[in-house]
């Protein structure tokens, strides 16, 4: 961890949900092969920052709710 602090941020990609940031995704280095980054690649990076902020969301939703479905069934297994 302590060699990628040192090193250069290639890209950062918001996780954006509505418009709040709520995360980075930061890439430190390019596969050989890549020279730079192209506009597909920038297509790429969206669609993953996208898919990314949703999954972090849905799980925090699915933690949140988790705690509520167990109360309620809690609750009803006495009625």
């Amino acid at each position: 961890l302590k060699a990628l602090c040192d090193t250069e941020v290639k890209a950062v990609i918001p996780l954006m949900v509505d418009d709040d940031v709520i995360g980075v995704l930061a890439i430190y280095r390019l596969l050989a092969q890549k020279n730079g980054f192209s506009e597909m690649d920038e297509e790429i990076f969206n669609l993953l920052g996208n898919h990314a902020a949703m999954a972090i969301c849905t799980a925090i939703l699915r933690h949140e709710n988790a705690g509520r479905i167990k109360l309620r069934q809690g609750f009803l297994a006495q009625v």
